[in-house]
């Protein structure tokens, strides 16, 4: 099996100041992944042989026969002094909704997916993070447009800190099945083609 995902995160903030009190502020988190081209022929076909018998006289007679993940960590990401709510929400080029790593066919004929799974952890005080401040989305399978997230997307940090956030950040990019997968039937939305592959990912955090 001849396959490569590399991937990047990338940071861009984005301020909104309400007057003189930065009330809230949001944070865009976007995910690349490349799927790098490859070709493999099928094991089965990799030597084939054809041969033809004909009997004298028997005209037209004829027998033919012939025998296939990463982890980041940013310290001082965010800046509060004060209890805060932080919710996230995802979309990607496909407008799904979720971040799901996706590009567009070349052809126009749709949208191929990734299976992505991200989790993102705010750590207060250099320590463990909050009970519950934790975001972990898993994509569907098989290249689907649909996912969950097991902990929830929105969280209250109530407890006083000294105001600098790590962020601690995990990525998992892969194919939707075993590629190549011979024999399986798989339709156009469920092979991944090779190229460039986008999500992103909000952060927002609100002043309590």
């Amino acid at each position: 099996m001849k396959q490569l995902i590399s991937f990047l995160s990338v940071f861009v903030f984005a301020i909104l100041v309400t007057t003189n009190v930065q009330a809230q502020e949001t944070q865009t988190i976007t995910f690349n992944a490349t799927v790098e081209p490859y070709i493999e022929i099928n094991p089965d076909y990799l030597n084939m042989e054809f041969s033809t018998s004909i009997n004298p006289g028997d005209a037209g007679s004829a027998v033919m026969d012939h025998g296939f993940d990463q982890a980041s960590t940013y310290n001082d990401a965010v800046y509060a002094n004060c209890p805060m709510q932080i919710s996230v929400e995802g979309d990607n080029p496909a407008g799904d909704g979720e971040p799901i790593l996706a590009r567009q066919e070349v052809d126009g004929n749709g949208y191929d997916r990734l299976q992505t799974k991200i989790q993102l952890r705010h750590l207060l005080n250099g320590g463990n993070p909050v009970t519950g401040g934790k975001y972990f989305f898993t994509s569907d399978p098989d290249g689907a447009a649909t996912g969950n997230w097991k902990w929830g997307k929105t969280h209250d940090f109530l407890t006083p800190h000294d105001g600098e956030v790590d962020l601690m950040v995990y990525f998992r990019a892969r194919l939707p099945h075993a590629s190549p997968d011979f024999g399986t039937d798989n339709t156009w939305n469920q092979s991944a083609d090779a190229g460039d592959y986008t999500a992103d990912l909000v952060v927002t955090y609100s002043v309590l």
